[in-house]
């Protein structure tokens, strides 16, 4: 068989150096036998490693384990190697020269994944298992020198999967924390893959390190992890086209804690980078199902980091972008500090480019959370909807309403409080939607230009990017006319919500825009039946008990009818809920739900509360409207 490179590093090593080394393991032992001739038995991956640590030159380290060996399955054709002692550590060409290549895709039998973000998950045939059953408090490898790197194999069971101390390092092709199928769990008990050597802070002494690729065969599965799947940190690492807890398919969970944790370094005054998606669907990373947050930038214990990107991922859903595959906290979390003065981003999520966007859909809690005293964080183009809580989250608990002249700026939420647009007018036309907005923030509170996009609204969340718009210092606090072209893969009709959201010059964007509201219960009709569907009204569901409550909701601001839920409920231990859905009459919506109570005469208390977190409408301090109805009932 051939041994060709399959795909292309990065290191490019000078004309002076060493020609590589390659050897060929051909026996699952975990004995250091490094003759690597060509006998048969003589060159364990230990043995190889060792060998390739000693040599001059960029080093290979191929696979050829014959089916007779007792560690391999012929049916299946996969050979498991288990080491009983520490992991193996890769320099590669001595600990000043070049790193080595361990290379799993030259085991016979193995099959490239030929499937692309696009066309859906994994179909990697993968014969080389690194378990760690003997050792499960070891870390699998640790690719210690620079230009290293490590392809199609699966690694499971250890406490760290691949540890990365070195730059220029390249990572995939492999499953990292399941089987060899992709589906189902063997946890690495900390994390898949850590960068910088420390599993939790982060040195920062990574520098270029792809994750994944561009290329269908690049693509790792980092799944099933119980810390984290990946710990992140240094400057220029790009992770792209990878699924981060899910399975092979990407249409079911395999979590890990955080799918994708990423941390500063030691040197606060870098510029440390990382870039998470690349904003084309070959670079897409699918990140969900995971246990806690999808992506969490956290400051750590040893700097910042700054002027990263997050830029086409699918995060919440399955592998085709539509189906719920949440993960159980945030979508993303970034709890990174800039200083004012710093320059750069911290975190830019989305972009301006037609795929730059996330689908950030699905999650339990928030979206996008961006706690209080963070700041520039820039989030563009995104779509969100589906998720537990708030879109966009600058930290409270309930939405940050906007304040006069935006003068909360030092004091309130994250992204310095920048308060949202006020939409005060929207006629939709057949091609174009004719807008009105103004943004209530000062030049001295916000760094102008403002950039405002307009999206349509999923619950309290924008979730088809409409147009943007550009605010200027010369326009601000003023209203502004706009007339925005509908794209053609929109259909807006004229009792669809529309939100907004304001970016300024440093990058801090608002919350989605919101409009407060008012509700109230009708008198409760008595009904036979426990359905709002006519057909069912017709004796055949005969509850006495049952009260039919409608709720109107009128919005006290803007020109939208209100959406959302309403959850009704009464004193006897009753509860239903219905949907707003717009009437004729302006600024105006209705909904109707069946209490199923104890059939006992009295005085009964309705309460209904619309669940801002599906709703762009609220109080104007931000909570949710809330009103009680007492009724007697016959």
């Amino acid at each position: 068989m051939s041994y060709a490179p399959l795909f292309t590093l990065f290191t490019v090593f000078s004309a002076a150096a060493a020609p590589a080394a390659t050897f060929i393991v051909d026996t699952t032992s975990d004995v250091s036998m490094s003759a690597c001739t060509t006998a048969p038995g003589d060159c364990s991956l230990r043995g190889a490693v060792a060998a390739a640590n000693l040599a001059a030159g960029f080093d290979i380290i191929n696979f050829d384990i014959p089916m007779s060996d007792a560690n391999c399955v012929a049916a299946t054709g996969v050979c498991t190697i288990t080491p009983a002692t520490a992991g193996l550590v890769v320099f590669g060409g001595g600990s000043a020269g070049p790193g080595a290549l361990i290379d799993g895709s030259t085991q016979p039998g193995w099959q490239a994944n030929t499937l692309t973000p696009a066309q859906g998950g994994l179909n990697t045939r993968l014969k080389i298992v690194l378990s760690g059953s003997a050792c499960p408090n070891c870390a699998a490898l640790n690719l210690a020198n620079v230009g290293s790197a490590v392809r199609g194999l699966v690694i499971s069971g250890f406490m760290r999967g691949v540890t990365v101390e070195a730059s220029d390092v390249v990572i995939e092709g492999n499953f990292i924390g399941t089987d060899v199928t992709g589906s189902s769990a063997v946890p690495n008990s900390q994390i898949g893959i850590a960068l910088g050597g420390n599993p939790i802070g982060g040195e920062g002494a990574t520098f270029n390190v792809r994750i994944g690729g561009t290329l269908p065969a690049q693509r790792n599965l980092v799944s099933g992890n119980s810390d984290a799947g990946m710990k992140l940190a240094g400057f220029g690492t790009r992770v792209l086209g990878n699924l981060v807890g899910t399975n092979a398919a990407g249409n079911a969970a395999i979590a890990n804690g955080d799918g994708l944790f990423a941390t500063g370094g030691a040197n606060a005054a870098a510029a440390f980078r990382f870039v998470i998606g690349d904003g084309t669907p070959a670079g897409r990373n699918v990140i969900s199902g995971n246990s806690v947050n999808g992506i969490l930038f956290s400051t750590g214990p040893n700097g910042l980091t700054r002027d990263s990107r997050v830029q086409g991922n699918y995060i919440g859903t399955d592998v085709g972008g539509v189906a719920p595959l949440g993960n159980a906290q945030i979508g993303i979390r970034q709890e990174l500090t800039v200083p004012n003065l710093a320059p750069g981003l911290a975190v830019q999520i989305g972009g301006s480019l037609a795929d730059d966007g996330n689908r950030i859909r699905f999650n339990g809690g928030a979206g996008i959370l961006v706690p209080a005293n963070r700041q520039r964080t820039s989030i563009l183009g995104n779509h969100l909807g589906g998720n537990g809580r708030l879109g966009v989250s600058l930290g409270a608990a309930a939405r940050l309403p906007n304040d006069a002249g935006d003068a909360d700026d030092a004091t309130a939420g994250g992204n310095r409080g920048q308060n949202f647009p006020q939409i005060s007018a929207a006629v939709v036309k057949a091609t174009t939607v004719d807008l009105s907005y103004r943004i209530d923030s000062t030049t001295a509170n916000s760094a102008y230009p403002l950039q405002v996009e307009f999206f349509t609204a999923d619950g309290d969340e924008g979730r088809d990017l409409i147009g943007v718009d550009t605010y200027t210092s010369a326009e601000a606090q003023a209203v502004k006319p706009i007339t925005l072209s509908i794209p053609a893969s929109l259909a807006l009709g004229p009792d669809d919500v529309i939100v907004a959201s304001a970016t300024d010059a440093e990058g801090n964007t608002s919350e989605f825009s919101f409009a407060p509201a008012t509700l109230a219960i009708d008198v409760p009709e008595s009904s036979a039946c426990v359905s709002d569907d006519s057909v069912f009204c017709n004796g055949f569901e005969q509850t006495a008990s049952a009260l039919r409550v409608r709720v109107r909701a009128v919005a006290s601001a803007g020109p939208f009818k209100p959406n959302g839920r309403v959850n009704v409920s009464d004193n006897r231990g009753a509860s239903c809920s219905l949907m707003l859905r717009p009437t004729a009459t302006a600024l105006t919506s209705e909904g109707a739900c069946f209490l199923i109570g104890s059939g006992a005469p009295g005085p009964v208390t309705i309460t209904a509360t619309l669940d801002t977190f599906s709703s762009a409408f609220g109080t104007a301090a931000g909570g949710s409207p809330t009103t009680f109805g007492n009724f007697i009932v016959p």
